[in-house]
């Protein structure tokens, strides 16, 4: 059975809940591809205890629909997402990194659609085949990510934590991302790994896409490199991966 708010609790369809850490000129981008719309969606930025939060003043001004909230400590991207979905309004809350900017028609694809599909309670999008940042690494990565993606909307067994999305009921009820995983590692896998298993099929979403900006070859081979330990670590702790 899906999991329903009663009407009065919930006032739009859907919440983008951004969180982010210093990242107030990469958010330009974003929040031009998800401005808020009354009817169909609000958008909420988490900032994790930034060391400058000043630096957000411009695109307040520039975004007065969004709403900025500022933690008072830092808690890491899976925990400031927990904090998203405690004031978010919408039944559905989208979570997009701050390092991406949404493909154009991704909302409302997502609202069409999760209210034909009640069953479903999680939904996971991609990245598109063009990247924000130039280069040959950066190309050569999307089309990797591309390739190796579903053309089609299909069943998946875990959740992509730079665009995913969540019924807000499910979110609150499992308590969310684990707050062993400080940093942006493994801890979107653990969340959809354990949610699949307590709240039914993960449906992936072809058409919600993120253009992403990727980092340097350098740090994500370092960023391989410290993931193999945390990898073995949660294969070992879910008995294993489908």
């Amino acid at each position: 059975m899906p999991l329903r708010e009663p009407p009065s609790m919930v006032s739009i369809p859907l919440s983008v809940v951004i969180p982010t850490y210093g990242r107030s000129k990469d958010l330009e981008g974003l929040l031009r591809s998800v401005q808020p719309n009354k009817k169909t969606h609000e958008v909420i930025v988490v900032d994790d205890c930034s060391e400058n939060p000043n630096k957000f003043d411009a695109l307040k001004g520039n975004y007065p629909d969004v709403h900025f909230v500022h933690l008072k400590k830092n808690v890491g991207p899976g925990q400031a997402r927990n904090e998203g979905a405690k004031i978010a309004q919408g039944e559905i809350i989208l979570y997009l990194d701050s390092d991406t900017e949404l493909v154009a028609g991704g909302i409302d694809q997502l609202i069409a659609f999760s209210q034909k599909q009640p069953d479903i309670n999680m939904f996971s999008g991609w990245d598109s085949s063009i990247p924000l940042n130039p280069g040959f690494f950066p190309r050569f990565k999307a089309l990797f990510m591309v390739v190796g993606a579903p053309e089609t909307d299909a069943d998946v067994s875990s959740l992509a934590g730079r665009c995913f999305a969540i019924r807000r009921q499910v979110m609150l009820e499992s308590g969310g991302f684990n707050a062993k995983y400080k940093e942006a590692d493994v801890e979107d896998f653990e969340l959809g790994y354990r949610l699949r298993r307590q709240y039914g099929k993960i449906k992936y979403i072809s058409k919600l896409r993120v253009h992403h900006r990727y980092p340097s070859l350098w740090k994500q081979f370092k960023l391989y490199f410290k993931r193999i330990r945390m990898w073995m670590e949660l294969r070992a702790s879910m008995g294993g991966f489908d």
